[in-house]
């Protein structure tokens, strides 16, 4: 029975980002052309190859270079914590919880962006959330 650990989800992630990235390679292709839309340039800092390529993932999957970078520096931050002298052995598992929040809310963006989208000029949506009048 195959496992799902961490572990396995990141080699399998890695393996597919190389494919993609070797794709969109290739000069001319439609690959290339929309993995320039998803480069990252410039920003606090040098951005390592791995920041670069989670900075292409997250874009694809809905993000604006805004929360793409809010993403990336939440990432810093926790690495940044984490290399912090332990105070206390609920430390770790405290600030993991309070990242995967902060990353869920970032996560949830896009999807609420469409949802809300998928309202704009929609008048049998508008009448449905108009209360009856009273009186």
């Amino acid at each position: 029975m195959p496992t799902h650990d961490r572990r396995r989800l990141l080699q399998t992630a890695a393996v597919t980002s190389a494919a993609a990235l070797a794709a969109a390679a290739m000069p001319g292709t439609a690959a290339a052309e929309e993995a320039k839309k998803y480069e990252l340039d410039g920003g606090p800092g040098d951005w390592t190859d791995a920041e670069r390529l989670d900075y292409r993932n997250i874009r694809i999957a809905g993000f604006t270079h805004d929360e793409a970078i809010c993403w990336l520096l939440v990432a810093r931050a926790t690495l940044a914590i984490f290399d912090l002298p332990e105070q206390h052995p609920s430390d770790i598992p405290e600030v993991v919880t309070l990242v995967h929040g902060i990353q869920n809310k970032l996560l949830a963006r896009p999807t609420y962006r469409d949802y809300m989208e998928a309202y704009q000029g929609d008048t049998e949506a508008d009448a449905l959330a108009t209360p009856p009048k009273t009186g």
